[in-house]
């Protein structure tokens, strides 16, 4: 019998004795269950939850050796998944690979090394999708703030865009105040003055100089106004009618092309969804 069965053996036949006790020393059939109650409710659960408790340590405390040489001492496996246990050992808690248990622990916790790489894998998943919704987001975001509204002449069309010159457009709101002469009857007598307030969007206008816009050329002509929203998305190299070569920044007025460009800089990750423009 293991120690752990005679101790609750043991406990069972003191509860049994105690029993026996309080029965038998109570004068009457009703004084017998008054002192029964009285015994339970001065510390017998309590007892029990003891009893019970310290039956649940001698049972699961111990040491665990893993196959890597790492030893909890009095450790205690409080729950566990297909792949990982969590234990609560002397020096604090820890979650292990069941794979690195003995094989008699391996065996009381059902493991099955093909359900825990099904798991494993489902969390390296979760955490991938995760990572990549987060850089989503983060990339969208940078999309909405880095659109610009510009608008300029066309200086020459290209083959896949145009060379303008170009003015960066950004709106700001102020507030305007206004008085105005209260009257009464026909307006022949002035009661008052009263001021409102009101709010105006100032658009300004700073020149970006010559740029290459990538987009459609069908209709646009040398000379023609342009305005648009367009997202920078590098430099473009192109010969000049002198021979020589010039570099201009680059906008796009693809989202498309704009997603693709922060995508593929080196702070960034390869994402697989992007806008459909």
């Amino acid at each position: 019998m293991s120690s752990s069965l005679r101790n609750f053996t043991g406990e069972a036949s003191f509860f049994s004795l105690l029993f026996t006790h309080i029965y038998h020393n109570a004068e009457t059939p009703h004084a017998k269950k008054s002192a029964i109650r009285s015994e339970l409710r001065e510390g017998f659960t309590m007892k029990l939850l003891l009893f019970l408790f310290a039956s649940a340590i001698s049972l699961c405390a111990d040491d665990i050796t893993t196959t890597d040489g790492k030893i909890y001492k009095g450790a205690t496996i409080i729950k566990h998944d297909a792949a990982t246990a969590t234990i609560l050992y002397a020096d604090g808690g820890a979650t292990v690979d069941i794979a690195t248990l003995s094989p008699e622990l391996q065996k009381k916790l059902d493991y099955d090394p093909a359900k825990a790489t099904e798991l494993q894998e489902q969390i390296k998943t979760a955490a991938l999708d995760a990572e990549a919704a987060k850089l989503k987001a983060k990339i969208s975001q940078l999309l909405q703030e880095a659109a610009c509204p510009v608008e300029g002449k066309i200086i020459q069309v290209l083959s896949n865009g145009f060379l303008g010159e170009l003015n960066a457009l950004s709106s700001r709101d102020i507030i305007v105040s206004k008085n105005r002469v209260d009257s009464r009857g026909f307006g022949l007598l002035p009661s008052g003055i009263s001021t409102t307030k009101e709010k105006k969007t100032i658009v300004d206008s700073d020149s970006i100089g010559l740029v290459f816009v990538n987009c459609d050329t069908t209709g646009l002509i040398d000379d023609q106004a342009w305005s648009g929203v367009v997202w920078k998305c590098g430099t473009y190299s192109y010969d000049t009618v002198n021979g020589s070569q010039s570099t201009v920044a680059k906008y796009t007025i693809s989202e498309k092309e704009a997603w693709n460009a922060y995508k593929n800089s080196p702070d960034s990750v390869p994402i697989a969804d992007a806008p459909r423009n």
